[in-house]
């Protein structure tokens, strides 16, 4: 009987993960264009439940929440996404994020600047390059 719990015991040990918070590596900027940032990043630990990627056109308002959430989806250990509706020729500042029952696990702040609409001689705008 005693050998039948030390080997429970011991297989518990071995497959029974304890949850934490999520850990990201940082943010990976895959596109930048005039009015959308593609990006993400991968989880080191912990279970996603729900992620994606705060922005603004504020460090401050990112580090502190307060900026505006794109959704973001979960596939193997990558979070990626698409931020929409973007200004133009503005800089932004992304903070991935990834949540569970443990809490939520964020990545550092990255900067990134969307591009320019160059103007052609009909004045239709056209993506141009960041500045």
């Amino acid at each position: 009987m005693i050998y039948i719990f030390a080997i429970a015991s011991l297989f518990c040990l071995a497959s029974c993960e304890k949850e934490v918070v999520p850990v990201l590596q940082p943010i990976v900027v895959e596109e930048v264009t005039a009015d959308a940032v593609a990006c993400s990043c991968e989880v080191m630990e912990g279970s996603i439940e729900q992620c994606g990627f705060y922005y603004a056109t504020s460090k401050n308002n990112v580090t502190n929440k307060k900026g505006k959430k794109a959704d973001a989806t979960f596939s193997g250990n990558t979070i990626s996404g698409k931020i929409v509706d973007l200004s133009p020729n503005t800089t932004y500042y992304i903070m991935g994020y990834g949540m569970n029952e443990k809490g939520e696990g964020v990545t550092e702040v990255v900067q990134v600047k969307t591009t320019s609409l160059v103007p052609d001689i009909d004045d239709n705008q056209y993506p141009g390059k960041t500045e």
